[in-house]
């Protein structure tokens, strides 16, 4: 069994609980980690506790929009693109 090292291990061991975060590529980890502290930064503090990593639910790389989608536990969805921004996605 091949074991790969992440260029941050602690940062796998701490999205271990994210459905589909293992499964991304170290590039599109990079590119989560990226837009994800921008995304934080933009925040109120009120709402950035809303989505801390562990309120993180899913990540899944979407190769129909070219980006990844992010899914909190609180239901908000995002894409985070590879341009380094972000669009909430809007259910009706």
């Amino acid at each position: 069994m091949d074991i790969i090292y992440s260029n941050n291990l602690f940062r796998d061991l701490s999205m271990r609980h994210v459905i589909g975060y293992q499964s991304l590529s170290s590039a599109k980890k990079d590119l989560f980690d990226t837009v994800y502290n921008l995304h934080l930064s933009s925040m109120d503090p009120a709402t950035r506790r809303e989505h801390t990593d562990e309120h993180i639910h899913q990540v899944k790389w979407d190769p129909l929009s070219d980006c990844l989608i992010v899914t909190f536990k609180n239901g908000n969805r995002y894409k985070y693109w590879e341009n380094k921004t972000w669009d909430k996605i809007h259910t009706a």
